[in-house]
């Protein structure tokens, strides 16, 4: 199924340049407008470019070409004319999605469900299906991939979205492999596709539910 979208440009991806690392507030960490690089420089504002001492020579010219340390902050992008984080309705709201890439042949059953209780009850609500004590499933529906680069607990982290409804995420070990690829798409301001089975139990006012995907392996992407 096809979710109807107003069609928005592209969101900018942030530009490349140093911000914090996400695991380390001592330390900035290289994004190369898709996703973070494992280049590194102290937290520490430098005098000049060439007294930081970095990792990779190449992050050197870098640091002298980026912004201050002010650019660590959202406010401080914005003030510079630089685009803010997006937030992942953003992002989906203003991708274009790819059908899904055949075959589908990795089969994830998502992580954080139970943090995305009220969105997956909004997706059966969508389908006009109350979800009922004997338990009810929506089969094939389509989902979306959205890497979240800015995330502050996990850079690789990968969303699952169902039209606009964010429902959970690739368990952390598999994103690892999909993350750096599903952002150089996203960056282009595409985003991929799967396919969704949702199962949900209504037990004495609380809902049980679990999401299974089929996607595309990430070496095809």
């Amino acid at each position: 199924m096809k979710w109807g979208r107003k069609q928005q440009p592209a969101i900018q991806m942030p530009p490349a340049a140093w911000y914090p690392d996400p695991h380390n507030a001592s330390q900035l960490r290289y994004w190369d407008g898709a996703a973070w690089t494992e280049h590194y420089a102290p937290a520490g504002p430098p005098a000049t470019g060439t007294d930081v001492q970095v990792h990779e020579p190449t992050a050197a010219a870098a640091v002298e070409q980026s912004p201050p340390i002010a650019a660590r902050s959202q406010a401080g992008r914005r003030q510079r004319g630089q685009p803010a984080q997006p937030t992942l309705e953003q992002l989906v709201a203003t991708s274009r999605l790819e059908p899904p890439r055949h075959p589908l042949d990795e089969q994830v059953e998502i992580a954080g469900e139970t943090h995305h209780v009220k969105d997956i009850k909004r997706v059966f609500q969508q389908f006009g299906m109350p979800i009922s004590d004997a338990g009810c499933t929506l089969e094939e529906v389509e989902c979306i991939l959205a890497p979240e680069p800015w995330n502050p607990y996990d850079p690789n982290a990968v969303a699952v979205v169902i039209g606009p409804h964010h429902v959970g995420y690739l368990p952390a070990d598999l994103a690892v492999d999909y993350a750096h690829r599903l952002a150089r798409l996203a960056a282009k301001g595409v985003l991929t596709t799967g396919v969704a089975r949702l199962w949900a139990r209504n037990e004495a006012g609380m809902v049980r539910a679990r999401v299974t995907i089929l996607i595309p392996e990430s070496h095809q992407f």
